[in-house]
This record gives structure tokens, sequence and C-alpha cells, in this order.
């Protein structure tokens, strides 16, 4: 799917606002980081050659953001912990090193005995950081409240970033009911369409555009769907998609002319899931209508993609961790199975009735993904729920 798929449009957006997008561009420092050389703690300034005079008289006064006296010789002047090094000063003193002495006449200082002084200490040098033309962000970053910080340091007000991928959530199923209205024993109260919704509004770099649920009647269908692809990015189905005689999807994609990439996967829960790409590169993913299969397959496949679309240089990436007992069977299928972290950093299985057992997971904190025919405690990679 990725392979085929391009990432979104890009667009301009204040800085204010680029918290959690991708980067569309490479942001490079625009002068020296730090732009002058400035000392690294309260103190006083003074040649390193001056330090075995005894007693030096304060002349001078560097403050954080203005241009420094010029450093007389013999002479101390008093800096502070970012405070540009005056031009003749090669070393600064902490405050804590030195005796203070103050008159009516004059300041003074005197270097405690023992305490070492050295040319450049306590200097950040100008540039030392970062020199002009350094690549502090790359196309496909994350914007982290770091960058923010980088970006606002190097002059960026505005950012080019991928805009938010817009997804429509469309759940199947004529047997739901919204979680406040009457039901008897025959209905099921939809959680797929909150859980797949709730999934994506927590990354920043995606929206849901759109949430229905349809019912399983072909006609209806088709038309949700064609109303979708022309305005979304990526289309996020739940249930319809397997054998049973009311599974539409994947003839209403075919008809609306939607290229089927894979359809039936060798892993539990999920096998029948389905990704296609609409006629206008548009991203459509069908999951299993089961609550276990949808979280499971949202999280390890359809987020991945949609991180793709998002403008991501690569894959996230996850922990690895061991099971705390050996698993108590194996199958011959990718196996993702909902754990609970531990104290010690490990995990245990939960036990579950199957990708309907939407109950069990709930106070789960992911799944961990067992390759076929796997049955030791692992590392395995884990999958969090949290996205």
């Amino acid at each position: 799917m990725i392979e085929r798929l391009a990432p979104v449009p890009t667009e301009s957006i204040p800085l204010a606002t680029a918290a959690g997008r991708v980067v569309a561009q490479d942001i490079e420092t625009d002068r020296p980081s730090p732009p002058s050389s400035v000392s690294a703690m309260d103190g006083y300034a003074i040649r390193a050659i001056d330090a075995n005079l005894g007693t030096l008289p304060v002349t001078g006064e560097a403050k954080i953001g203005k241009r420094p006296p010029t450093h007389a010789e013999r002479t101390a002047t008093r800096i502070y912990t970012g405070s540009p090094v005056p031009p003749g000063a090669d070393t600064v003193v902490k405050r804590e090193d030195v005796r203070e002495q103050s008159d009516d006449s004059a300041d003074r200082i005197e270097i405690n005995p023992g305490v070492s002084v050295t040319p450049g200490q306590h200097i950040r040098i100008r540039g030392e950081n970062a020199p002009p033309g350094t690549t502090v962000l790359h196309v496909g970053d994350l914007i982290t409240p770091p960058a923010i910080g980088a970006l606002a340091t190097f002059g960026v007000a505005r950012v080019e970033t991928f805009r938010t991928v817009r997804v429509h959530v469309l759940v199947t199923g004529d047997e739901l009911a919204d979680a406040d209205e009457p039901i008897d024993e025959f209905t099921i109260r939809d959680s797929n369409g909150p859980a797949t919704c709730a999934t994506i509004n927590a990354l920043p770099w995606a929206t849901v555009s759109g949430h229905d649920r349809v019912a399983d009647v072909e006609g209806e269908l088709e038309s949700q769907v064609r109303a979708s692809l022309d305005s979304s990015d990526a289309i996020i189905l739940t249930g319809g998609v397997s054998m049973g005689r009311y599974d539409f999807v994947p003839a209403v994609l075919e008809k609306l002319n939607c290229q089927t990439v894979f359809h039936k996967l060798p892993q539990r829960p999920g096998r029948p899931m389905l990704g296609a790409i609409g006629p206008a590169g548009q991203t459509i993913l069908a999951l299993p209508g089961n609550p276990v299969s949808v979280l499971c397959t949202l999280h390890r496949l359809a987020v991945p993609i949609l991180r793709h679309l998002a403008g991501f240089a690569g894959p996230a990436h996850h922990a690895e961790v061991a099971l705390d007992a050996e698993p108590d069977k194996s199958i011959p299928l990718w196996w993702y199975r909902p754990v609970r972290l531990t104290a010690d950093g490990g995990a245990s299985l939960v036990a579950n009735m199957g990708s309907g057992d939407i109950a069990s997971i709930a106070a789960s904190d992911g799944f961990i993904e067992m390759p076929p025919n796997a049955q030791s405690p692992g590392l395995w990679p884990f999958w969090r729920w949290r996205a």
C-alpha cells in the first residue's frame, strides 16, 4: 500500500499551530547557535592571565541581550548566565568561586584559593551548538515541542507542513445502535465507530472528516463510499468485508474502480482485512467487523499507512516486551495478543474469548505481535492502544 500511495499536499501554517504536524521542508539555522559567545555561569569575566593578581576591581557589567562593554586588562566584568562575553575577556569565574568586596569607592573580587582558572572556562562559544546552515529538522520529521522551540529560535514564523490527513470512518451493520439508543437482546451497540474515531482524533496529523453508519444495503454503501472518496484522503470501513451474503464492501469497491491491493491476511484477529486504492489515489482500508479485530488491524496496519499519507519519513518505532510466562499455545498465523504491562517492564497476556470480546481488552495496554508458530515469551513488538 505504502509503495503505491503519495503523501497529502503541503501547506504553510503559523508556528503556533504546528505542533504535532509533519514538516515538509528542511529547516536550517539562520545564524550561529549561540549567536555570540556567552557565559555559562553567573560570575565574573576576566583574563585568565590576571587570575593570580590577587584583587581585581569590578569595572563593568555584561547584561543579557545587550552589547557588552570592552573588558580592560587586570579587571573583572560582572556577568550572568547567557550574557555575551566582553571583548578582551577569555574566561568566566563562577560567583561562588570568588570573595566579593565592596566599599564606597569600588567593588572588587578575590578568587578563592585553590580555584583553577583556564582560558575558555564556563564560556559557550559562538556557534558551538550549530553553525549557520545546519539542518535541524528534515522533511518527514514530527514537529514536537522541542522542535517548536528550535523553529522559533531560528526565526521560522511559518512552517511548511503536510496538511492533516482527512479520514472518513464508515461503520457497516444493520445490527448496530448508538450508545444512547434503546436496544433489545438482538441489537449491538456500536463500539467500532467510537473506537476508530478516538484513535484517529488522537493523531495530531490526522482528523476525522466524517463518521457515518451504513446499513447492509449494497446501493446505500456504494453511494456513501462514492461520496467519501470525494471528500477524504482515506476511508476506514468496519465490517462487510468477509464472505457473508451481506458483505458488500469488496464488490462495491470494484464497482467504484478502486484497485484492491490485498484482501485476507494470515493474521488473527483480522484475517478478512482489505486494502485498496481509489481512482484518484485515495486510501481505502476495510477492517473486519469484530471490535478486537478493528482495534488490532487499525493500530497495526491502518495507522502506519496513514502515517505515510501524513508525510512521515519512515515507520514509527515500537518497543519490544517479553511475556511474564510462556504462551499457552501457538498458531500458524501472525497473532495479535492483548497484554497488560507489568511493573518490571514485561507484559502479561489478557485472557479473552476472541475477536468479539471487547470487554476483556478494555483494561489492556495494547497488544504484542507474535509471528506464526511462535511459542516463547519473546521479546515481541508491542503496539500501544494509544496511537
